[in-house]
Parts: C-alpha cells; structure tokens; sequence
C-alpha cells in the first residue's frame, strides 16, 4: 500500500519534520500500524498530521522533546 512503502521511507529520513496526511481518506487500520511503526523508529518527524480523516477525525499526534 501507498502507506506502507511511505512508512518504510520515513524510518530512514533525517530531514522531514512533518507530514501532512490531512483528507486521505483511504487510510486503513493496517495503514496506521505502519505509520506507528514508523514513529517507532524515526526521531526527527515532529508532527504528522491526519486531521480530517474518517479514522481520525481532528486528529494531530506531534512529538514534543
């Protein structure tokens, strides 16, 4: 899925700070499980946000130090 090959390019990143995911409806559960996964992994994001999904209705996870 397209969730799953951009969680699999995020753990390696060392320059996004944030991803908008804002309206994309066709999140799954699987979806969200690489996502969370990627978080896991990735200390640089400092915000992903998936404000007005089905899922995640204003919805805003961000990673504060």
């Amino acid at each position: 899925s397209g969730t799953k090959a951009l969680s699999e390019a995020l753990k390696s990143n060392k320059r996004i700070k944030e991803v908008v995911l804002a309206f994309n409806y066709n999140i799954s559960d699987e979806g969200v499980n690489y996502l969370s996964q990627m978080l896991l992994v990735n200390r640089r994001l400092r915000a992903l946000n998936l404000c007005s999904n089905y899922r995640f209705c204003s919805l805003k996870m961000q990673r504060f130090k």
